[in-house]
């Protein structure tokens, strides 16, 4: 028997009905790690989009004794297999892949399973793919994407509240502004257009797919709210949009994506929030809620000082974007990008 530890096989899955069936082997990956807050309706938002290819290792002898043969088998080890490691690979555009949830398991870091991950999701059956992206770079993830060629380009602030706090903050009306909120299910054919093309403008990235799921629910008590605010003038620039999301029940209300001028954002802050919790409040008044909300900044340094401003807003983390090639993730974009819509997703 060799003495060598031989890395374990890396296994692709292909979209949702590759991905979703180990929802739960994902959960328990994600316990003990930097992710542990997620259960299963923050997976299946990932993984129920056509965008996303996953690689994943099995635990010590699972693979061996119930998985494919090669690297590119399929995963089919059982309902819920144990999992050492993954990680996500979101297909972007035609030529620019984004990676996300590299997760390996505590007990078995310092093996180079996440470096093992990595290589076989940069590998690529699409000439046209140049560039490789990470909307958000963890802590303990930095010196392994260093290592590998990645730059810092930006800097992700991921901001949180109460949602009685940032109610209860005093905030300025915008003048001669017009506020539509609806929610997400709800949304007109027009209005999804509206938010696709102010998504793809903010981007460079046009993500219909995703923003229909963000929009149409993605487990069964996920529901999202969209707010459109703008300037009566002839200047396009004006409109802003803004989408939050709660996975579920009693979870965190999540701005992004939003789009547009950063005056605007308190604003359709404040609208969101309304909007959303409206019909949990009995009286309709939201400001003593309980209930947090969460927010990942893209950049604008003067947007995060306003924000902290308000009473009880924290900062849980401040971490880099990074790319492959050195050039901003968001390079074809037009500045307006202010909350992204996932760590992975960008």
């Amino acid at each position: 028997m060799s003495s060598e530890r031989e890395l374990p096989t890396t296994h692709r899955l292909n979209g949702p009905s590759e991905l979703l069936p180990l929802v739960s082997s994902f959960v328990d990956l994600s316990a003990g790690t930097e992710f542990q807050s997620y259960k299963e309706s923050q997976w299946r938002f990932l993984l129920s989009g056509e965008d996303i290819t996953g690689y994943v290792i099995h635990s010590h002898n699972e693979g061996d004794e119930k998985g494919g043969s090669n690297d590119d088998d399929n995963d089919d080890a059982g309902v819920n297999p144990k999992l050492d490691g993954c990680v996500l690979k979101v297909h972007l555009d035609d030529t620019t892949i984004g990676y996300g949830m590299v997760l390996v398991r505590p007990s078995t870091r310092g093996r180079g399973l996440a470096k093992a991950l990595l290589n076989k999701a940069f590998e690529t059956d699409n000439e046209n793919e140049e560039r490789h992206v990470l909307a958000v770079c963890s802590a303990l993830g930095q010196p392994v994407y260093r290592k590998l060629g990645f730059d810092d380009v930006g800097t992700v602030t991921m901001l949180t509240c109460s949602v009685s706090d940032i109610m209860q903050s005093p905030w300025e009306n915008l003048n001669n502004e017009h506020l539509a909120t609806t929610d997400g299910k709800d949304c007109t054919s027009e209005q999804i257009n509206t938010l696709i093309n102010h998504d793809a403008a903010a981007t460079g990235i046009r993500r219909k797919e995703r923003m229909d799921l963000l929009l149409r629910g993605y487990a069964n008590q996920s529901r999202s709210t969209v707010a459109f605010l703008s300037s009566h003038t002839n200047d396009d620039d004006s409109v802003s949009t803004g989408v939050a999301r709660q996975d579920c029940i009693g979870g965190p209300l999540i701005i992004g994506p939003m789009r547009g001028r950063e005056e605007h954002f308190i604003p359709l802050l404040h609208a969101l929030i309304e909007k959303h919790f409206e019909n949990d409040s009995g009286s309709g008044d939201v400001s003593g809620m309980d209930g947090s909300v969460m927010m990942m900044i893209t950049g604008h340094p003067n947007l995060v000082r306003e924000l902290m401003e308000i009473k009880g807003m924290s900062k849980l983390w401040e971490c880099p974007a990074m790319t492959s090639d050195g050039e901003p993730i968001y390079q074809n974009g037009d500045g307006s990008y202010l909350a992204m819509m996932h760590p992975t997703l960008g």
